[in-house]
């Protein structure tokens, strides 16, 4: 049943998978590459439609989980319906903090990219929560009730614990990472029994950089966008 837990958390929360579709993974691999990468937005860089100044912690998570719930995932969703779900999804981005987590998943080698691929890769993320991890998000918590536990303050960082009740799997924890800034709450990462989906991503991103180069990265990240997109 514990591993049971894991697959449908990290099914459902923020997956960004990479081009691997063709490969079979255990569910102990699963684990390691499905990221969180509750991850985030150069907000500035997609628009400023959706500035949000959540005034604490608690209430940054509980407005992002609300957004993520009115995201709808239906291939028949007309056109209109389409430019809502972007618009909702837009609203979400504002809680989370992309620069930070962008620069975590790539690890040294954001270092090595100039501003102009610095800010692509950003946007490529967002994007990706926008079109895959939103929607896959939204059905996991629509169904679910949420608890939340007493949270964690330590000047501008904060943990905000949550309890996720599950039909069948009976409950998940999951702790919400944010960081302040300019007086914001922003999502940085997501806990799952102490495992880090934000170093889940980036050991995925690690392997592809180490075996191929930043533009094989980019291509595989790019391929499953246009594969969701149609």
């Amino acid at each position: 049943m514990y591993n049971q837990k894991i697959t449908i958390a990290h099914n459902a929360i923020f997956q960004i998978k990479l081009m691997t579709d063709n490969l079979s993974y255990s569910v102990g691999v699963l684990r390691r590459i499905y990221g969180f990468s509750l991850a985030l937005l150069m907000f500035f860089l997609v628009g400023g439609a959706g500035l949000v100044r959540a005034e604490s912690p608690a209430s940054a998570v509980a407005e992002l989980l609300d957004k993520i719930k009115q995201t709808q995932n239906d291939p028949s969703l007309s056109a209109e319906q389409n430019r809502a779900n972007r618009k909702t999804s837009q609203v979400a981005l504002g809680y989370l903090d992309i620069p930070r987590i962008s620069q975590k998943a790539l690890g040294k080698h954001w270092r090595t990219l100039d501003k102009n691929q610095q800010e692509s890769f950003v946007r490529l993320l967002s994007e990706l929560f926008i079109y895959v991890a939103f929607p896959n998000s939204a059905s996991f918590f629509g169904e679910l009730k949420i608890n939340y536990g007493p949270g964690q303050l330590a000047e501008s960082r904060a943990t905000v614990p949550l309890q996720v009740h599950h039909q069948l799997e009976g409950n998940i924890n999951l702790d919400f990472v944010l960081w302040q800034s300019q007086d914001r709450w922003r999502v940085i990462d997501v806990v799952l029994d102490g495992v880090s989906m934000a170093n889940n991503l980036r050991s995925q991103f690690s392997k592809i950089l180490k075996k191929n180069n930043y533009a094989e990265l980019v291509w595989r990240l790019e391929k499953k966008l246009r594969k969701v997109k149609g």
